[in-house]
């Protein structure tokens, strides 16, 4: 989750803390083993985002199997990526990981590092949102992974005390007030956004209609579900099919998903900040009210309810007229945990994620702004009701797609090349677009043998 620099600093001495305690005090050591009383312990190594989750379920975990003792110790992401694979094999490796699906995982079940936990997971399968199910191709079609938490990929946050008064303002006319609501139609998106660009022009006071900034992490996750705007189900799954010999962005469905952005450009959803690229720059217009509505993840959520002095709503894209089929929610579940293949305390290590994968247990993960991966998992009063509508929908079956580009180093590729889209005019949007194509085929033309 996307973080201020305070919050993250604040997180890191927290995590220098508790690993320097861990290790320099002795208590609870990162080796799985019995302690005085006779209890087995095991080790947890989480993301700094997850470690405060964790916390919150340590005690009553260690309460119900009173003869394990769990050790948390949170990691930097650097830790817990590619370099898994060796470090799983080093003394002081933690017994339970937490790590990104798609490649992390994927590799890590190809090297032998991590356990089958089929019987674990498959009884639950039923259970799980559509998203969280997918995490089984990490394995192959079997579940070495439990999925932990998800996310919604688009979401429009917008500021809802703007939108009340542009509701009453007698500076719209009354066709312009009727606009201003959360858009089930993409010509209702059209009307919301002209109502929001006349009371700028009456009041001056804000900029834009919708701004959208772009991270390292947000653009792979939103030009996927633009993408899948363009698209059938059955192609989008083309898309995405890691096994899939050509190039997989080299698909009419990928421009198309360039020309919908474009599209939002020429009707005004997106005024002059779609050239926009930092994230933080969108985010203070969005502070400051210098913007209607904010363009991100439902990971968000949190940072901007921290950071606003105003109440915050929240909507998927709509559905657009020429594509009724289109999905009209995405949702992401790419962080997962597991056991490491060289744990002496496998049954702990079981009871350990047996009991994070229950629907009271996962519930919690609402208390810090993250989707449960069980679908009835219940979340009522424990998140913003704009966030519980999302996780509703995403619940009730609302297409789902695999975090992970299929392949090494693409997802710097695709931001470059999306970069110089999203950064391009509305008179050479074309010609971007094209390069951005000729860009990714010729990288995985050159880079096959990288493939999963």
């Amino acid at each position: 989750m996307k973080k201020s620099l305070l919050k993250i600093f604040s997180a890191f001495l927290l995590s220098l803390t508790v690993t320097v305690c861990s290790v320099a005090c002795g208590s609870k050591s990162g080796d799985s083993e019995g302690d005085s009383a006779g209890k087995t312990r095991i080790t947890l190594w989480c993301q700094i985002t997850q470690e405060s989750f964790f916390r919150s379920i340590e005690k009553s975990f260690e309460n119900e199997f009173n003869t394990i003792d769990i050790v948390i110790v949170s990691q930097p992401q650097t830790n817990l990526d590619s370099s898994l694979d060796a470090r799983l094999i080093t003394t002081g490796a933690p017994d339970i990981v937490a790590c990104n699906g798609g490649l992390v995982a994927g590799n890590l079940v190809a090297s032998g590092r991590l356990v089958n936990i089929d019987d674990i997971i498959k009884p639950l399968e039923g259970n799980l949102t559509a998203g969280a199910r997918t995490n089984k191709i990490d394995g192959n079609g079997e579940y070495y992974t439990a999925p932990l938490h998800g996310f919604a990929s688009p979401v429009v946050f917008y500021n809802k005390d703007m939108f009340e008064e542009m509701q009453s303002s007698g500076k719209l006319t009354a066709a312009q007030r009727e606009a201003v609501k959360e858009p089930s139609t993409y010509d209702e998106f059209v009307a919301l956004a002209d109502a929001c660009r006349a009371y700028t022009s009456a009041t001056k006071s804000t900029a834009h209609a919708l701004s959208a900034g772009f991270s390292t992490w947000h653009l792979p996750h939103f030009m996927q579900a633009i993408h899948s705007r363009t698209m059938t189900v059955e192609e989008y799954s083309k898309l995405l099919d890691r096994n899939a010999d050509p190039n997989p962005f080299d698909t009419d469905g990928y421009e198309n998903g360039f020309r919908l952005l474009r599209q939002y450009y020429d009707d005004g959803i997106l005024d002059s900040s779609v050239t926009s690229y930092s994230v933080d720059d969108v985010d203070s217009l969005f502070y400051y009210g210098s913007t209607a509505m904010v363009m991100g993840v439902s990971l968000d959520y949190e940072t901007l309810a921290d950071n606003s002095t105003f109440e915050i709503g929240a909507f998927y894209l709509p559905k657009d007229s020429d594509n009724q089929d289109a999905p009209r929610a995405n949702s992401v579940y790419c962080d997962v945990i597991a056991i490491n293949s060289r744990t002496t305390a496998l049954e702990a290590c079981k009871s350990f994620i047996s009991y994070v994968m229950r629907a009271d247990v996962q519930a919690n993960l609402a208390d810090y702004g993250l989707f449960p991966a069980r679908s009835d998992a219940d979340i009522t009063g424990r998140m913003s009701s704009t966030l519980v509508k999302l996780f509703d929908e995403i619940s009730a079956g609302s297409n789902d797609f695999y975090q992970s580009w299929s392949y090494p180093n693409t997802d710097i590729t695709v931001l470059n090349a999306g970069k110089s889209v999203l950064q391009a005019s509305a008179g050479n949007v074309d010609a971007e677009c094209a390069n951005a194509r000729t860009t990714l085929a010729n990288f995985f033309n050159e880079n096959k043998s990288h493939r999963n």
